[in-house]
């Protein structure tokens, strides 16, 4: 049985570009998105120590996982590229290898992954100031700051 449904251009530029993109009709794109089961929740285990969840949609699917701002380690908690890496951008190589090994994998994880509570890219938490652990090489406040030198 065939149905015809009207739809704005938007949405149907989003169906074309969602076919083009899987290899499949328009029909196809539609019956996949009706289809689609909502992406399981990450645990939540890792945000009760400041990590963010954060995401990422490629080749159809999306991967979920959690920045911590700390280390600035990213923690993929889903799909065929799990595990914890030194950065957004390996996070990102790996969730793209992954996915689709025929592409090249050279992206900035900042942008890739999106803070799913806003759906910003990772890259508005970039330049705010690192934690540091361990040593840290700020200025101690409590040490005095050097005398200046006598001028002749």
């Amino acid at each position: 049985m065939t149905h015809k449904v009207t739809v704005d251009d938007d949405v149907y530029l989003v169906l074309t570009t969602l076919s083009l993109a899987w290899g499949v009709s328009i029909s196809e794109a539609i019956t996949r998105i009706a289809e689609s089961k909502p992406p399981a929740e990450a645990p939540d285990d890792n945000h009760d120590n400041g990590a963010v969840p954060v995401h990422a949609i490629y080749f159809g699917t999306r991967t979920c996982g959690f920045f911590d701002p700390t280390t600035r380690h990213l923690t993929v908690t889903d799909g065929p590229a799990q595990g914890t890496y030194k950065s957004p951008s390996g996070a990102s190589r790996a969730v793209l290898q992954a996915l689709n090994p025929a592409v090249s994998p050279v992206r900035t994880g900042w942008l890739f992954w999106k803070i799913t509570a806003t759906g910003e890219p990772l890259n508005t938490l970039r330049h705010r100031p690192r934690l540091f652990t361990g040593t840290n090489h700020l200025p101690n406040p409590q040490t005095p700051a050097p005398a200046p030198s006598p001028e002749p």
